[in-house]
């Protein structure tokens, strides 16, 4: 006991406060301890969530994938074509050029003259051939034997554009018939507005309201238009 007064008497205030703070660590400790009965207390984390049976499961989204926009063809199907109509420029200087863009054409005893809004396809060799969707559409109209004409096919495509083919014999399409590039629609054949030039279909391509030119835009991709 005399030791520990001349600890106390002899010790600086740090080292008191030191042990005072361990002492009380130690009660501290001790009732801890005692309240418990001796045993440790677990420590747990949160505890985990179960996945219920029912649960939604999600699937990836599938993402279609698109090909590439077509080019556009001739409505013919043969590669040895000719034009034997083509389309009117009203800017043109070009006689020749405008002369060959103008329908002569007779009926009864009455002769006419009509501007081409388009083009007019033949095979070179003059044979029947098939007439084929310059692109994939959806047919909305068809107007069989026109007086002038003869038979017409519209079909809508992409981008606006609108085809119209005219003088095309045995259709086997009806309006509201959805068409690839390349399906057959009929076959060439005679026409009023050209007696002279064969076996023929005649196409407009229309975009927005405005012919364009057919010969400009064979091969082209429809989204460049």
């Amino acid at each position: 006991m005399k030791r520990i007064k001349k600890f106390f008497k002899k010790a600086d205030p740090v080292t008191m406060a030191l042990v005072g703070l361990l002492v009380v660590s130690s009660i501290f400790a001790w009732v801890q301890i005692a309240g418990t009965g001796g045993d440790s207390v677990p420590v747990t984390g949160p505890a985990s969530t179960p996945i219920e049976s029912d649960a939604p499961v999600f699937s990836p989204v599938d993402v279609p994938v698109f090909g590439p926009a077509e080019s556009f063809i001739a409505p013919i199907a043969e590669s040895d074509f000719t034009i034997t109509t083509t389309f009117f420029d009203e800017a043109s200087t070009d006689a020749a050029a405008l002369a060959s863009s103008i329908f002569y054409f007779q009926i009864g005893a009455g002769k006419y003259s009509h501007p081409s809004n388009g083009a007019s396809f033949s095979a070179t060799s003059g044979d029947v051939v098939d007439v084929v969707a310059p692109l994939s559409g959806t047919v909305s109209g068809v107007i069989d034997n026109d007086p002038v004409r003869g038979t017409i096919v519209t079909i809508d495509h992409d981008e606006g554009i609108r085809t119209v083919l005219t003088g095309v014999y045995n259709v086997n399409v009806v309006a509201g018939d959805d068409v690839d590039q390349g399906d057959v629609l009929g076959v060439t054949g005679l026409s009023r507005l050209e007696p002279d030039s064969g076996n023929v279909v005649h196409l407009e391509v229309i975009q927005s309201g405005n012919y364009i030119n057919p010969e400009s835009i064979i091969g082209r991709n429809i989204d460049d238009l």
